[in-house]
């Protein structure tokens, strides 16, 4: 792996979460859920998936939502970015390597 390789793997990693984040943004609209909220199911399935599907742009959103608010310190900041980076390198893995197993190459 060079360093190529790994900007690949980061720009998949964070752009495809970021895309799936917009949508569903402009897909859900004012349904979109709220951590505070009390449900008595334990399985809302659009945020589960949506978790699933943009985590690290999620982890990404609630970080900048902390520094903003002074809620973060810079250590907390560097350890989210060094943590949502690796997080991103491993999703980009996965991705790529569905799309090398649908017989698309990439890399």
């Amino acid at each position: 792996m060079n360093v190529a390789t790994c900007l690949v793997l980061l720009v998949t990693g964070f752009g495809v979460p970021f895309a799936v984040l917009d949508l569903s943004w402009l897909a859900a609209g004012r349904r979109w859920p709220v951590a505070s909220e009390r449900h008595a199911e334990n399985f809302r399935p659009f945020a589960v998936f949506l978790a699933l599907l943009a985590g690290p742009a999620l982890f990404i959103s609630a970080l900048w939502r902390s520094v903003r608010a002074g809620q973060a310190s810079m250590t907390d900041c560097v350890a989210g970015m060094v943590i949502a980076g690796a997080w991103a390198l491993c999703y980009g893995v996965v991705l790529l390597e569905c799309l090398a197993f649908a017989g698309l190459r990439l890399v």
